[in-house]
């Protein structure tokens, strides 16, 4: 599938993988709406692409993926500017074990679609070099007992650069025959795994 005019929408748009699949997804010819929390680093982001792609490829919208309500408007305003959506890119996402209700919240603020003639596929990378991950021994809470455990994953996996994962999600989207595959990447390999859907 060619990206060219294609509708994107990316979710913790402004910093790490996020903005990496912004930048790969305007590169191929995408428009992109970027929705993150993170003002600042959203719209400071948006200005400069706006810049290198030109004004009508990119939009910023202040979204806390946690509301319902604010992602249903962030979802509207992106189809009345760009007229539709053709591509979803749920990556918005935390690391705080002492809250963890909030992780699981926005970690998991995403709907199977499949039952729409959506394709849905996922990129599972090991480590990825963000500023999440920088903080990851800090942000273990009750877990930090797994601080060594988790150095040692760490050595193991290796980790990958935030346009690695941005690679894996342009070949997911741009292959047609993919749907209900997760891309399991670390430094090492690339193995894709075919999920069945259960649900009826």
């Amino acid at each position: 599938m060619s990206l060219d005019g294609k509708v994107a929408v990316v979710t913790g748009a402004a910093l790490g993988i996020g903005k990496a699949m912004t930048e790969i997804l305007l590169q191929n010819g995408a428009k992109v709406a970027l929705l993150d929390v993170n003002e600042t680093a959203g719209k400071s982001l948006c200005e400069a692409l706006m810049k290198q792609y030109g004004q009508e490829k990119t939009l910023f919208l202040s979204c806390d993926i946690q509301s319902e309500e604010q992602t249903k408007a962030a979802l509207k305003k992106t189809s009345e500017v760009f007229g539709g959506i053709d591509i979803l890119c749920n990556n918005a996402g935390i690391l705080n074990e002492n809250t963890w209700e909030k992780t699981v919240s926005i970690n998991l603020a995403a709907s199977s679609a499949s039952g729409y003639g959506i394709r849905v596929n996922a990129v599972c990378p090991s480590f990825v070099q963000t500023e999440l991950f920088a903080n990851i021994l800090d942000k273990l809470g009750q877990f930090s007992h797994l601080a060594d455990a988790t150095k040692g994953m760490v050595e193991k996996f290796g980790t990958l650069s935030v346009s690695q994962v941005a690679e894996c999600l342009l070949e997911l989207v741009t292959d047609e025959t993919k749907n209900g595959e997760a891309l399991v990447v670390t430094p090492q390999m690339k193995k894709y795994m075919t999920f069945v859907n259960t649900i009826q």
